[in-house]
């Protein structure tokens, strides 16, 4: 993995708007960046596209001059962010748009506006022989006890995570492991 997120908003297990960030697939910088998206998970938008939008607008995203003409198009009474750079974020709303920037990714986030729910994927999980080659004994590492990658957080159980990666990261450390033994890298 390495530098290129895309933060995908879902609706009914559907894709309907993403965000591609370049040089941001780094765990706890992504993890930043989803907060920010989900913590606008709540508002009273309720129309899914436009609240994908707002929301990934929240993070700095905005959208290209032909997306701004296809919302356009779909929501004449509405105004849409420009996007600043691919830095900052390039929101996407076609399919093929959204198919494009998932090819590109290294790192995936999915928040379910319906589920009120993330998976965070911007980890790298070990296999016995890169733990054989970074660490001589995973016992002394920190448990985070329930965390999967293929698990869904609530917005509770994602800043708790956040607060979690962030501290290691902080203290210079970069791994973790979960009740099962699983070893999972930070992205750093």
């Amino acid at each position: 993995m390495g530098q290129r997120l895309v933060l995908n908003i879902r609706n009914n297990e559907e894709i309907i708007a993403n965000g591609y960030y370049h040089w941001s697939g780094y765990s706890t910088s992504s993890a930043e960046t989803a907060l920010k998206a989900f913590m606008r998970i709540g508002n009273q938008i309720k129309d899914p596209v436009i609240k994908a939008i707002r929301m990934l607008e929240a993070t700095g995203a905005g959208s290209t001059d032909s997306v701004k003409e296809i919302l356009k198009e779909m929501y004449p009474n509405n105004r849409f962010k420009t996007v600043i750079d691919r830095n900052t974020g390039l929101i996407e709303v076609t399919k093929k748009g959204i198919e494009e920037s998932l090819f590109w990714s290294e790192g995936n986030i999915y928040i379910d506006i319906d589920k009120k729910t993330i998976i965070f994927e911007v980890l790298w999980e070990l296999d016995k022989e890169d733990i054989d080659n970074v660490m001589e004994d995973i016992t002394t590492l920190p448990t985070m006890e329930n965390y999967s990658m293929e698990d869904a957080m609530s917005l509770n159980e994602f800043v708790e995570f956040f607060d979690k990666i962030k501290n290691l990261y902080d203290n210079g450390k970069y791994y973790f492991k979960n009740s099962e033994g699983i070893v999972f890298g930070l992205i750093a």
